[in-house]
């Protein structure tokens, strides 16, 4: 009897947990947004033309940088004082943003229309999920203005 009484309270326990499991998932669900992390590496001359493109389109802030790219592309054999130079990394500019996952496919689109010129070299884009935003101003408190995690 008394093992039975066990089981009873056993499985009643796991159904309650399983009850609560489905509520805070979807609890949270309900209340967060997925965000994603673009990365375009782009053209150093079309960099105005994709970021006045997003500034447009109410991407508000991404951060960029120039750095070097090494691809598929023959180097170019330039010349500089005189001397043949091998010119195999090309300048580029990486921007980095991140966007809520709804408005992920404009900002695609935005840098994919807006730094293509039809020659091999015109970048890449990768997008990735973003997990957390910890803001450093605020003393490690999320961030609930950039990413609405409960």
């Amino acid at each position: 009897m008394a093992s039975i009484c066990f089981e009873a309270i056993c499985s009643i326990i796991t159904h309650i947990w399983d009850i609560q499991d489905f509520w805070l998932s979807s609890h949270y669900k309900k209340y967060t947004k997925i965000m994603k992390k673009i990365e375009a590496t782009v053209r150093k001359e079309k960099f105005n033309q994709v970021k006045k493109a997003l500034q447009e389109s109410g991407v508000d802030y991404f951060t960029y940088h120039e750095v070097f790219g090494v691809g598929a592309s023959n180097p170019k054999i330039e010349t500089y004082r005189g001397a043949s130079v091998v010119v195999d990394a090309l300048p580029r500019i990486q921007m980095s943003l991140i966007v809520e996952d709804d408005l992920a496919h404009r900002a695609i689109d935005i840098i994919l229309t807006n730094a293509r010129t039809g020659v091999e070299g015109d970048g890449k884009v990768i997008v990735s999920d973003v997990e957390k935003i910890v803001s450093i101003s605020e003393s490690g408190k999320k961030n609930k203005k950039s990413l609405a995690f409960p």
